[in-house]
């Protein structure tokens, strides 16, 4: 594209119906309008303001107007930045003209591959009730003296806006991670949960609460963060748009780096081929204790069960490699616990950086909370808190479904000598069976009651019982159907009963197994000897 993708507004709409007989004004009351109302979404928009002399174009640019939302956009390769808003800078600070506009779940990759000064996102004047969260930034390259780049970029005169849970993968040596500083009048900014492979930041601008940016150096990315990656940019109901030798199927499943836990779901996009996960330069696919696999169109994927990295494949039918992802998956045990910071609700707490790496839930008072989904307490005895207390009298209740709902623990939580001085302290749960939402509820004094940096289910450790599919503890025909169907699509949630043979691998030879042991043919499994 020549210039800017889609713009909207006028950069002269400072005023709306301002005319008078000796202003100048081009257009009478009730001639001029703002535009409002108006959503961009699910655009795909690819290798804009290639023309030089038009390089200062977005792909995206509003400049005056309110109730804009933009949503779900991927932004590939830019001269200048990915997507604009506002005009003015500082010298119209009565302008009440752009307001409440929102920026969220975009995707914007490769922004200033020629220009500088700016960043992925850029704004510019105040806007009161912006809003702009949950936007991947990706591919912002290096700055060098006198020519400064950003991760976003807040410009002279932004106020009133609000920028959470944004994730930047960056260069290293870009000029800021987010030019907000105390330049140009720009004020009451509020910046949260900013997760960044670099943190540089400048001194804060009036009346704003800006936190540091949560550094993950090789972008590989907590749960929480790459389910926002996941989540920006073109849905899967418009995939078509984005073009496959831009965006491989791979990267298109899985869009950014990811650290979990063996054996959990990982939500993924959808393939269109049959999608694996296995071990980097794998050529021949078996479902095992190290690999996985999905159908095309499912939307999360089961990790393995053994520690390590991994690579996304999408595999067509004959098992040929349509693509491998560039993006890298992580996976540790349930012994590393679950970190705090990927809970799914909360109330009250904010996050800060980790002394033992990534960051800590943060800056709780009494009545705070975070909660988790769909955890299943069943068999669990205990819960272990990874907690860092500067001494205040403070307790930990542990509330299921709902953060008022049954209360099943309480501990006291002991000092530790400092706020990033970590101590594993234990809290006893009673006996609950099944999925259930998860609470923890911070209750204590005054101030500022202590840090929690992961939690960890303490249960009581179930044997495996050999050739039992469905979890009830018998082996019968059922368990024999659900074992053939696991063997074709590398789907089970009891691997370590399915894999009979004691293999590592779903194959053929678990059915025969499994066949001549129902059938009496066999005492007992070969995993079992």
């Amino acid at each position: 594209i020549t210039s800017s993708g889609i713009t909207i507004g006028h950069p002269q709409h400072i005023y709306i119906g301002d005319a008078s007989w000796d202003n100048h004004e081009k257009f009478a009351k009730g001639v001029e309008g703002v535009c409002s109302g108006v959503t961009v979404s699910q655009n795909m928009l690819y290798d804009i303001s290639v023309v030089h002399g038009f390089g200062g174009c977005a792909a995206i640019t509003t400049y005056y107007g309110d109730h804009i939302n933009i949503l779900h956009n991927t932004i590939e390769k830019t001269a200048y930045n990915g997507i604009h808003l506002g005009w003015g800078w500082c010298n119209f600070q009565d302008s009440t003209t752009c307001h409440d506009n929102q920026i969220c779940y975009n995707r914007v990759i490769g922004s200033l591959n020629r220009l500088h000064d700016s960043g992925g996102i850029y704004t510019i004047g105040q806007m009161p009730g912006t809003i702009i969260n949950e936007n991947y930034i990706q591919g912002i390259p290096a700055g060098r003296p006198g020519a400064p780049t950003y991760g976003l970029h807040n410009d002279e005169g932004t106020a009133w806006i609000e920028e959470n849970d944004n994730i930047l993968e960056i260069d290293p040596n870009v000029t800021y991670t987010i030019n907000c500083e105390d330049y140009g009048q720009k004020h009451h900014l509020n910046i949260a949960r900013t997760y960044a492979t670099v943190n540089k930041m400048g001194i804060d601008p009036p009346d704003s609460k800006i936190d540091r940016p949560i550094v993950v150096e090789d972008n590989v990315w907590p749960f929480t963060q790459y389910k926002f990656c996941l989540n920006s940019g073109v849905e899967d109901a418009y995939r078509d748009l984005v073009p496959g030798w831009l965006t491989p199927a791979a990267d298109y499943v899985f869009p950014a780096s990811c650290q979990t836990t063996c054996g959990s779901k990982l939500p993924i996009r959808k393939g269109g081929n049959t999608v694996w996960i296995a071990p980097d330069n794998t050529t021949t696919f078996k479902a095992g204790a190290t690999m996985t696999k999905a159908a095309a169109n499912a939307t999360s994927i089961k990790t393995p069960e053994t520690e390590g990295e991994y690579r996304i494949y999408v595999v067509d039918a004959s098992g040929k490699v349509l693509s491998k992802s560039q993006h890298l998956l992580r996976l540790s045990g349930s012994s590393a616990g679950i970190e705090a910071e990927s809970f799914d609700y909360q109330s009250g707490i904010d996050l800060e950086n980790c002394s033992e790496g990534g960051s800590d839930v943060a800056y709780i008072e009494n009545g705070d909370y975070i909660g988790f989904k769909g955890i299943d307490l069943t068999g669990g005895e205990s819960i272990d808190f990874r907690i860092g207390s500067n001494g205040a009298t403070a307790a930990l209740e542990v509330h299921i479904d709902s953060p008022d709902g049954t209360r099943i623990g309480k501990m006291d939580v002991k000092g530790t000598g400092g706020w990033q001085k970590w101590e594993t302290q234990n809290c006893p749960i009673e006996a609950t069976s099944g999925v259930h939402d998860l609470y923890f509820v911070f209750t204590g004094d005054e101030g500022y009651l202590y840090n929690l940096n992961w939690w960890k289910l303490n249960a009581v450790e179930v044997p495996p019982v050999l050739g039992d599919l469905n979890g009830d503890d018998t082996v019968d025909i059922f368990d024999l159907a659900l074992l053939k169907k696991a063997v074709l699509t590398g789907e089970t949630d009891y691997f370590r009963n399915a894999d009979v043979d004691g293999d590592g691998e779903l194959t053929a030879l678990d059915v025969v197994a499994h066949t001549k042991f129902i059938h009496k043919l066999i005492l007992a499994f070969p995993a079992a000897e």
